[in-house]
């Protein structure tokens, strides 16, 4: 029989969601996030271009994974979920830095996210 351990990891860095939800949680050695908008750990939702809305998202990511003991150099597999196409081709440009060593990604065009975000 396969022993499984898993923990439900509370992050420090993760925004406040009144979506009841685990904002990340450890199975083995493997540390999943749950999805992340735009906003500040109050809660705010954080305006602006595609790079600044980006670029803490990325930067809590960081935080929280660092919070269990990982990084970003340890991602394999990021989705994303965007509202509209068209900020696809400015996403790299914030993205790229922070995964050099290229982890799968996916994009995926919704017609809706929480809070009416558009990533």
């Amino acid at each position: 029989m396969i022993h499984r351990e898993q923990a439900l990891l509370v992050s420090t860095c993760a925004d406040l969601h009144t979506i009841k939800k685990s904002q990340d949680i450890r199975a083995g050695n493997h540390v999943w996030l749950s999805g992340q908008i735009p906003a500040d750990p109050q809660g705010n939702l954080i305006k602006g271009s595609v790079t600044e809305k980006t670029q803490p998202l990325i930067q809590k990511t960081e935080a929280i994974l660092q919070e269990a003991g990982s990084g970003l150099d340890w991602v394999g597999k990021v989705v994303v979920y965007v509202t509209d196409a068209s900020i696809i081709p400015e996403f790299p440009k914030v993205y790229d830095p922070a995964f050099p060593h290229r982890p799968a990604r996916s994009m995926v065009e919704v017609p809706k996210l929480p809070a009416g975000v558009d990533i």
